[in-house]
């Protein structure tokens, strides 16, 4: 019938419609899946190539930055040997100009005595004194040359036992005293726990300091507190400028370009706290108003001490 043609030829239309659309979506597919080979070749290729150039750019930069680091510390190693070379020549300077001053008159004076002869005997013993308190100083740079030496080494000799302070303190006094300097003495008795010898060097030092730096008025003080003995030396001079006073216990310490301490070679303050904190006890400075204090704590030996008190005057802490 008609309708039935009609309908056949709908159906035929539309068999072939969808059969050209389907052709395109074919085609659509293929092209796509062409397309995403091509990418993929293409990520392929950039990903094989990009992995290599990435490493080789890290490595670039991590060889650039470590070659950076190794200058860096190269030039600090080279400034530090420059100052190293620099701070030995000053010392060296410094060494012989503190040696060759008490040296002059060790052998100037020896030199008048041996023309003169023992003529005049008041004038003989003030140039034997002279002598002596040089010869002394000369001594006491060089112990404190070979104590740097020891103390850098690790050979250091402690040997501890129990002494009395104010003996100690007047051995080392009786030197200084015979070389016309005045110091004024207040000590607690006390027994510490100390090597003789290297508290003697600590006390030298320090009274040496006082008189040579310090002001007019120079005083040792000493008392107890809790299991330490405190031995105070005293002096009225300017103290030490505020610049270097964090830096004074190191060794060789400069104001600038002009040595801390002249008349020493830059050790003697260095070694002194050394040698309290190997003996367990320890050394501070302090200014108190217009009075300099270098306090050194040292322990007290099992036979302890007296608790009088030791500083009653304008000195007191």
């Amino acid at each position: 019938s008609e309708n039935s043609t009609t309908f056949e030829e709908r159906f035929r239309r539309l068999e072939a419609s969808l059969s050209d659309r389907t052709a395109a979506i074919r085609t659509a597919i293929a092209d796509s899946e062409g397309a995403a080979g091509r990418i993929a070749s293409i990520t392929q290729v950039l990903v094989t190539l990009l992995i290599p150039l990435a490493a080789f750019t890290f490595y670039r930069f991590m060889i650039r930055r470590q070659v950076a680091e190794r200058r860096i510390e190269f030039e600090a190693r080279l400034e530090a040997e420059r100052e190293l070379s620099r701070s030995k020549d000053e010392f060296i300077a410094g060494l012989s100009h503190e040696f060759r001053t008490p040296l002059t008159a060790i052998f100037g004076f020896s030199e008048l005595l041996i023309e003169q002869g023992i003529v005049d005997p008041e004038m003989s013993i003030e140039l034997i004194s002279l002598i002596n308190s040089e010869s002394a100083e000369l001594s006491r740079m060089v112990e404190d040359l070979l104590m740097a030496a020891r103390l850098e080494a690790g050979e250091l000799t402690i040997e501890q036992m129990s002494v009395q302070v104010v003996e100690e303190v007047e051995s080392v006094l009786a030197p200084i005293r015979r070389a016309g300097s005045r110091v004024e003495v207040d000590l607690a008795p006390g027994t510490v726990h100390v090597d003789a010898l290297r508290f003697r060097q600590i006390l030298r030092n320090l009274v040496s300091n006082a008189v040579k730096h310090g002001g007019d008025t120079i005083g040792v003080f000493g008392r107890t507190e809790g299991g330490r003995y405190l031995v105070f030396v005293i002096d009225d001079g300017p103290g030490v400028p505020d610049t270097i006073r964090d830096r004074l216990f190191e060794r060789f310490v400069h104001d600038s370009r002009r040595a801390l301490l002249t008349g020493s070679v830059g050790l003697g303050l260095n070694i002194a706290r050394s040698l309290a904190d190997v003996m367990g006890g320890g050394l501070a400075y302090e200014r108190m108003g217009a009075t300099t204090v270098f306090t050194l704590a040292v322990p007290l030996s099992a036979a302890g001490g007296s608790d009088k008190p030791a500083i009653a005057h304008e000195f007191a802490t």
